[in-house]
């Protein structure tokens, strides 16, 4: 029978309890997996344990020495601990209810009622005591009350005071003592003043207006069926305070009641004594086990506090919670081709000597180029095509939104926007979702070639510009219009079979007007898909804010590696260093950090990247690992142990075998020469 099926667990109940039938109860209990064998003596476990060992290797049965426990003077089976002392209740579990904070629904209710019946036989009263919380399961009832809190709290007192039950002892008579009470009855049985099991049952309203006579009666019956299987081989002693049952089997019988009662006590060897109300045996026999310290209420605080608190456990864990920080879109620009989005598409299969793409984005009309280019690429080339494409049909942009590529951060693309006087904004480090709109477009880009070139994906670089035009001239959700319409303010020109034109000076006027209604109508467009953007970001992340002064913990997770050395050397690596200084606030969702001296980091982080740091004591942390300029968490090349020539397609490609900073030789990798050296300009091996 394999693991998984819906009856699995009863046809391997009923194997164990087959091949052990003949030993149950005698010196075997099985419940599944769990084997109990008690024995009175250590040579009869011996012999008992030989036993079960047998039936197990006679029936390829096996088990796992780390799980078993021989010749114990006390054990945990089936949430219950057993020793020569009795029964008592599994610590564990008591500490759970303890801890448990009042239900706000009914399926909370159902288990704090369902753990705490579990050990209801060792708790008197227990039906009286949970009666409020068990009136909140009707249907439309649930209302958390005064009397509810009452019965919640004194139920959590009376399972940490429950007594240690005694185990049955068959050659000794057993005593039943009933009571009742207006809302329900009770009864305890118990062997020389020791409680065996406590049994406690709330009246239904169809019982609650029976005479006492009536509902001593019931407590009495309901006794002696539950325990019936402890009653029925020997004499035992049912106590009541109800003077008039003890002649029970020599009244007339009157009532129904009583018919039934004596159906249930025929075969029984029983007597009944009547014992005053004053009198309460079973309350002198709740004797406690105290050599064992209670649990403190607070442990489970305390615990979770100070794990919070361990700075191991802060710097290397990551956290479970929804993403941090709420969407903040970039303003909108007002004009076309003043603010754009710039990204590359990598790891692309050669087409005519290209294996990229760059995208260059409009944020205002979504007007969008590509240009398929070599790898490896320099700024300077990628510089000179923005100039011949971009600059020559729109001019020069205010502000480019980028993803900090190696490329952006480079000194010569500084500099060239610098002579422009115009300002390249980078995202915030490691935080590229703020250049969302290049992303998107992307992945949209990339279905298209796919779709288009089929089994032969080599051939991208030629339905690239169709994939331009494709991406201009259809609808575009975020501005409701094309983004040819957009830029220019009409649709564009299709292949059509009507040849006859006309031009009217009125046409132009007309043309202005439908240009001003249709600016109008793309801004209220942006407006609304940033509002949308915003809003179903929103629902899945969580807000998080920090105040000057603040110490917290910083992300260093590079979402780009360069090289295959920064993966091995990184795999390992703590996800979280500092803590740091919160030493400005910048937006809404920016922060800037005091990083130790030398750090080649940019010091604005997206909330997202950082975690508050917990507790007060600070242990020093490790300076953070080198990282380049842009954000990136690098490993500088410090010689060339090899070289070799591979074959790369058509051509030959030269790769190194490079000793990276910090490791040894045997880690080095081989890289290709020529992107090492894009990578590492200072680099002189």
């Amino acid at each position: 029978m394999p693991f998984g099926l819906t009856n699995a667990p009863a046809t391997f109940q009923a194997l164990m309890h087959t091949v052990f039938s003949p030993y149950l109860r005698k010196f075997v209990l099985v419940f599944f997996d769990d084997i109990l064998i008690y024995s009175v003596s250590l040579e009869d476990h011996v012999n008992h344990l030989q036993i079960v060992f047998d039936v197990l290797r006679a029936n390829r049965l096996f088990t796992k020495q780390s799980k078993c426990r021989f010749a114990q003077a006390s054990i945990e089976y089936l949430g219950h601990v057993i020793s020569g002392k009795g029964v008592r209740t599994d610590r564990a579990k008591v500490a759970a209810m303890i801890n448990r904070p009042p239900p706000k629904s009914i399926k909370e209710l159902r288990g704090f009622l369902g753990l705490t019946g579990y050990y209801r036989r060792f708790i008197k009263n227990f039906a009286l005591i949970s009666r409020p919380l068990t009136h909140l399961l009707l249907k439309g009832a649930f209302e958390w009350n005064e009397n509810a809190t009452k019965s919640f709290e004194e139920l959590k007192t009376v399972m940490t005071q429950a007594p240690v039950l005694a185990l049955p002892n068959f050659s000794e008579p057993f005593v039943v003592e009933v009571d009742t009470s207006g809302l329900g009855v009770g009864a305890v049985l118990s062997q020389n003043g020791r409680p065996i099991a406590f049994l406690s049952q709330a009246l239904s309203p169809r019982h609650l207006g029976l005479s006492t006579y009536e509902k001593e009666l019931i407590a009495l019956l309901m006794a002696v069926e539950k325990w019936r299987h402890y009653l029925q081989s020997n004499h035992f002693v049912i106590k009541t305070d109800h003077f008039s049952l003890k002649y029970l089997s020599e009244q007339r019988i009157t009532i129904s009641l009583q018919q039934k009662g004596i159906i249930k006590l025929l075969g029984l060897s029983y007597e009944i004594q009547y014992k005053k109300g004053v009198e309460n045996l079973a309350a002198d026999a709740l004797s406690q086990e105290g050599s064992k310290p209670r649990l403190s209420p607070s442990l489970a605080k305390d615990v979770k506090s100070y794990v919070q608190t361990c700075e191991v456990c802060q710097r290397n864990k990551g956290e479970q919670v929804a993403y941090p920080g709420l969407l903040q879109p970039l303003p909108l620009p007002d004009k076309a081709w003043e603010h754009l989005a710039m990204d590359f598409i990598e790891g692309l299969p050669k087409s005519q000597g290209k294996e990229m793409i760059l995208v260059v984005i409009d944020r205002y009309t979504k007007y969008s180029h590509f240009f398929a280019l070599t790898h490896p690429y320099s700024a300077s080339q990628i510089a000179q095509v923005f100039v011949d494409n971009i600059c020559k049909l729109h001019g020069v942009p205010c502000s480019i939104v980028s993803d900090r590529d190696p490329l952006f951060s480079s000194l010569f693309w500084k500099e060239l926007f610098s002579q422009l006087q115009e300002k390249l904004r980078f995202s915030s480090a490691y935080h590229p979702q703020s250049d969302g709109q290049s992303e998107r477009l992307n992945r949209c880009l990339e279905t298209y070639l796919r779709c288009m070139t089929g089994h032969k994906p080599t051939d991208w670089s030629k339905w690239l510009p169709l994939a331009e035009f494709w991406y201009n001239t259809n609808f575009h959700s975020t501005i409701g219009m094309t983004p040819f319409k957009a830029l220019y303010g009409y649709d564009p020109p299709l292949p059509t079979f009507e040849l006859i034109c006309q031009s009217k000076v009125e046409s132009v006027d007309q043309m202005l007007k439908n240009r001003q209604l249709m600016v109008k109508a793309l801004r209220e467009n942006l407006l609304k898909a940033q509002s949308r953007m915003k809003q179903q970001a929103d629902s899945k992340r969580s807000e998080r804010s920090f105040e000057v002064g603040d110490m917290v913990y910083l992300k260093l997770q590079p979402y780009r590696q360069i090289s295959i050395a920064v993966r091995k050397s990184l795999k390992l690596a703590a996800k979280f260093y500092g803590p740091y200084k919160v030493i400005r606030k910048i937006g809404a969702v920016a922060y800037e950090l005091e990083l130790p001296p030398g750090s080649r980091i940019h010091p604005v982080f997206h909330v997202s990247q950082l975690k508050k740091k917990v507790g007060d004591r600070i242990v020093p942390s490790i300076d953070p690992p080198y990282c380049s300029d842009n954000g990136q968490i690098r490993v500088e090349p410090v010689a060339i142990l090899e070289h070799r020539m591979v074959k790369k397609g058509n051509r030959a490609a030269a790769k190194v075998l490079v000793q990276w900073a910090n490791l040894s030789p045997e880690e080095a990798t081989w890289e290709d020469y020529n992107f090492l050296k894009s990578q590492f300009p200072e680099f002189k091996p």
